[in-house]
């Protein structure tokens, strides 16, 4: 007959009971730590993304199927003066939990709506080639990324040396500007430590793209 070891069924279900524990704490401690570093910006923290974050989401190619379910870590306000939202966003691109993406992503809204404008990492797919692809002198930087967009001069007036110089420095970075919305992703999951440094980086983008809404395109 089967005998149950109870030393070892004890061990066991205690060693579960602690790890839940710290998987409930760990989950507390960081929902505390966004909601720090948010209320310290002035901005709001919330852990789940809402219907208005998805909606704005569709708009952009990089998310057709955005679901607000796929949105964590969802801070949002007025961040100098500019409505902003930052989050994670995390969605499966095959059939297993292998291929799953995550992008921290930064948006601001603009004064006025702008030409539309893709900036992503180059690759080898067939449409890189295609008719509407921008390409610049600067060679470091047409290797890296490919852009795409409605007015080619609009793209070059963005993109100046200064903004360039900062975005060759790593290769997972992602441009948009769709309608009054521009967004700001790279890879990797956003941490609350450094929720303040995200955002400083991000909105010189959003400050050059402001600039340029008083032009005529």
């Amino acid at each position: 007959m089967f005998q149950i070891s109870w030393s070892f069924h004890y061990l066991y279900m205690t060693f579960f009971a602690v790890a839940a524990g710290l998987f409930l704490w760990l989950s507390y401690k960081r929902k505390r730590d966004f909601v720090s570093a948010a209320t310290r910006l002035g901005l709001v923290f919330e852990a789940k993304g809402s219907a208005e974050v998805g909606a704005l989401l569709r708009r952009f190619s990089l998310f057709p199927d955005a679901a607000p379910d796929y949105v964590t870590q969802w801070v949002h306000g007025s961040y100098r003066d500019m409505q902003t939202m930052t989050f994670n966003y995390c969605f499966r691109q095959g059939s297993t939990y292998a291929e799953m993406t995550l992008l921290q992503c930064l948006a601001f809204r603009l004064p006025r709506g702008l030409p539309s404008l893709t900036m992503q990492a180059s690759c080898t797919e067939p449409d890189v080639l295609a008719h509407d692809r921008i390409f610049w002198d600067d060679a470091t930087f047409s290797e890296l990324y490919t852009v795409k967009g409605q007015k080619p001069e609009f793209a070059h007036t963005f993109f100046d040396d200064a903004m360039i110089a900062k975005l060759v420095t790593r290769t997972d970075h992602i441009v948009f500007i769709e309608e009054d919305w521009l967004l700001f992703a790279r890879s990797g999951e956003l941490e609350a430590p450094h929720l303040d440094a995200f955002l400083a980086e991000g909105f010189p983008l959003a400050q050059r793209a402001t600039l340029l809404t008083a032009d005529s395109w």
